[in-house]
């Protein structure tokens, strides 16, 4: 009796194990693949709680800097929510998409701030990243700015030395500002269309002295000053402003010793590991000291260590209730100094000079801070306020967003160039270090040489009547 199996040659056989193999290979990967979305999707339902109080009213619209230019709804808010639910649902599948149009946000904070619903889009946006981060890992370029050089105070200030020192080989003084930078030779490549400030040749913690009241009959109280990168290493004449401001009304004020940065660099960036022990490390100076209140001259510090400490750090963190505490003493400069001021107003000069205001973002709409640095130029004498249109509109800068979408940034900063143009002022104000960078920038750019872009602590304190 015959065999009802049929008969395969060698080269049969070998060729139907290959298909099954490659059948076998195709199920795992696509098993594979479904479990990541898997774990995407479980990743991105940490936020579902926070994500579902917005009613996609759309208001967010109308106030978001990148829509205003792009007309696209995946730009707004709303949109970017919608994109995270879909990550919950498994209906989007791509990490790499999603992340990219999270990245596509100034992170402002005005969508939080109109809000009828209370909608946190800066925190989930923020967590967002992090999860996402963690889901497909940090690049090595944000490995070696966050964790190798960034998390460790003398290793950023050795890395910021060095670059003060070898800066003139790779920018060139402007060609209508001398104290504004172009990028030549290497760093064309990087930044091709951005002009920035040069470092200083020593930054401000190695040339401040402490600043003391003994002599002041009046004390209002000790300040723990928070410098800030942008302060310490580019801006230092902010820094001995706000100080001598400090002394000039009655206040004992010193620097952390040893400070490390805010942190919202790697918390925008999606790590939160490098975020984390930024905080630590700050935490056990400041908590070291005894002070009335932190104050910082850098918008975007006094909200990251006011709101993102907080919010971004849970009970288990060991320093949970004293950040709590922190941020109820943390404030900006023109705060605490102007509730030093009068109510009258200085007399004025016979010829003022005209100062047009532009509110930070992270200082007025994440802050509310609106009036006291107007308040601060009004108390300057020689100074006369003139308001831009819609002074308190994004200049485009979004930290890292200016660096890695520079044609973006410098379409938003266009508007606000051309409102600070039509003041006609010589002088434009700003409260926040990155704001001073992309305003001189953006006025460079348009051969304005004769604009200059100052924080309000030191035209108050180049005012004749402090000097």
């Amino acid at each position: 009796m015959r065999c009802a199996y049929p008969h395969y040659d060698s080269s049969t056989i070998i060729f139907l194990v290959s298909a099954a193999n490659l059948k076998i290979a195709q199920f795992r990967l696509i098993f594979h693949f479904m479990k990541d979305i898997h774990r995407l999707a479980r990743l991105a339902r940490q936020l579902e709680e926070q994500t579902a109080v917005c009613k996609r009213c759309g208001i967010c619209q109308s106030v978001c800097p990148l829509f205003t230019h792009t007309r696209m709804e995946k730009d707004i808010a709303r949109g970017k929510i919608a994109v995270l639910e879909g990550v919950m649902t498994e209906v989007v599948k791509n990490a790499d998409t999603v992340l990219a149009q999270l990245d596509r946000c100034l992170l402002c904070g005005r969508c939080a701030a109109v809000c009828p619903n209370g909608v946190q889009t800066l925190e989930i946006f923020i967590k967002a990243r992090l999860l996402l981060t963690e889901y497909r890992g940090l690049s090595w370029l944000k490995k070696i700015i966050f964790r190798i050089v960034l998390v460790h105070p003398g290793r950023f200030e050795r890395a910021a030395a060095m670059a003060a020192r070898v800066q003139n080989l790779f920018f060139k003084p402007g060609d209508t500002q001398p104290e504004i930078r172009r990028p030549r030779r290497g760093a064309a490549l990087f930044l091709p269309d951005r002009q920035v400030p040069p470092l200083a040749a020593v930054p401000f913690h190695r040339i401040y002295e402490t600043t003391r009241a003994e002599d002041r009959k009046e004390k209002r109280g000790t300040v723990l000053f928070y410098t800030g990168c942008l302060i310490d290493k580019i801006f230092p004449e902010v820094g001995r402003a706000s100080m001598a401001a400090l002394c000039h009304h009655g206040f004992q004020a010193d620097l952390i010793e040893n400070e490390a940065c805010c942190g919202i660099p790697a918390l925008a960036g999606g790590d939160e590991d490098t975020f984390n022990r930024l905080v630590a490390h700050n935490m056990r100076l400041i908590t070291a000291e005894k002070f009335d209140w932190l104050v910082s001259a850098c918008a975007t510090c006094t909200f990251t260590i006011k709101k993102l400490w907080p919010q971004m750090t849970g009970p288990e963190n060991e320093y949970y209730q004293e950040i709590q505490r922190l941020a109820e003493k943390t404030v900006d400069i023109t705060e605490l100094i102007t509730g030093c001021l009068p109510e009258t107003l200085p007399r004025q000069t016979a010829d003022p000079v005209c100062v047009t205001y532009h509110d930070p973002c992270h200082l007025g709409s994440s802050l509310g801070v609106f009036q006291a640095p107007r308040k601060l130029i009004e108390h300057t004498a020689g100074c006369q306020l003139v308001e831009m249109e819609e002074a308190d509109t994004c200049c485009g800068m979004g930290g890292g967003f200016g660096l890695t979408h520079q044609k973006l940034s410098a379409e938003i900063g266009r508007l606000k160039k051309d409102r600070i143009l039509n003041t006609g002022c010589p002088v434009v104000a700003t409260a926040c270090p990155a704001c001073i960078i992309q305003l001189a920038g953006l006025l460079a750019d348009a051969g304005r040489n004769d604009i200059a872009v100052r924080h309000p602590i030191e035209l108050y304190m180049e005012s004749p009547d402090i000097s």
